[in-house]
């Protein structure tokens, strides 16, 4: 019987030295696969922080191509006379609805004499 104890205990030990070489591989390879992991999330946010970095100069640049629009448009608009804020756009409104040189000056702050000129071009004289 000692000769089968001897047996199940080297059967035994077989058993744990494959156990501990097979855990010892399986331990290896989850640190080469742990190892990878880090590398790719040190590469995924290096790739997020150009990202992020090109999104924002893009953004800056939107932002400066939209104000650059805004003037060239507002020149425009001024250059087509369709400027309808400008006091002598204004003035000629109020003409066709028959205000009199005195409005003219108050309410659209231009010297007398561009009124009285305008209610000459633009209106009947009151």
């Amino acid at each position: 019987m000692s000769v089968w104890l001897m047996v199940a205990g080297t059967a035994m030990f077989a058993m744990s030295v494959v156990a501990i070489g097979a855990s010892l591989v399986a331990y290896r390879s989850a640190q080469r696969t742990a190892e990878s992991a880090k590398q790719r999330v040190a590469d995924l946010e290096r790739d997020l922080a150009i990202l992020l970095s090109t999104s924002s100069r893009a953004g800056d640049r939107l932002v400066e191509v939209e104000q650059r629009w805004k003037q060239v448009s507002a020149r425009q608009d001024a250059l087509d006379g369709r400027d309808t804020t400008s006091p002598v756009r204004q003035a000629i409104a109020l003409l066709k609805r028959g205000a009199s040189v005195d409005e003219l000056v108050a309410t659209c702050g231009i010297p007398r004499a561009e009124a009285e000129f305008m209610q000459a071009m633009h209106g009947a004289p009151h």
